[in-house]
């Protein structure tokens, strides 16, 4: 039986077939085809919406840039040893930010996990080199705070007329 085919012979709903990848066993099959496929295809659509479409786009944009990369050394990006994913974030350590390099790694995760492949974030080659690039910038200015509405009235104040005396 193929994955489309339920036990007794109704078709899998779409949402449950696009989780199934091989054949099922017939057991497996009876039940998805039943309210458990249901329950399980609402799940799916739960699951299709976890990410938002601007963090999907992200995220692919930036699984791109990791393919690309790989590909031009010669390199699988799936799975990704970690020393390829510290030497990938080497790469455009100069032009993202912090927050671009966590993008990167969230979008390298995002096609590991569900492939199966294992995926360690905090494994020494990718906290390390992450931990290094961000002390080459060394530490980020703060933003001054803003003035508040009490802040603002004594420094017009203190101007005496009001007017600007530029």
């Amino acid at each position: 039986m193929t994955p489309a085919d339920g036990a007794d012979g109704k078709l899998l709903p779409l949402a449950v077939r696009r989780l199934v990848q091989d054949a099922l066993p017939p057991e497996a099959l009876a039940v998805l085809s039943g309210p458990v496929g249901a329950a399980v295809a609402q799940a799916a659509g739960y699951a299709g919406r976890a990410l938002s479409d601007n963090t999907r786009r992200a995220y692919e944009s930036d699984w791109r840039a990791f393919c690309g990369w790989c590909e031009a050394g010669g390199i699988s990006p799936l799975p990704a040893a970690p020393v390829v994913v510290a030497g990938h974030l080497a790469s455009p350590a100069k032009t993202l930010g912090h927050s671009g390099l966590r993008w990167r790694l969230a979008a390298i995760a995002q096609q590991h996990r569900p492939a199966g492949h294992p995926w360690e974030m905090g494994h020494p080659a990718i906290s390390t080199a992450s931990r290094g690039i961000l002390a080459t910038r060394g530490k980020t200015a703060r933003p001054a705070a803003a003035l508040n509405s009490i802040e603002m009235k004594r420094l017009l104040a203190s101007c005496g007329t009001g007017r600007c005396c530029c």
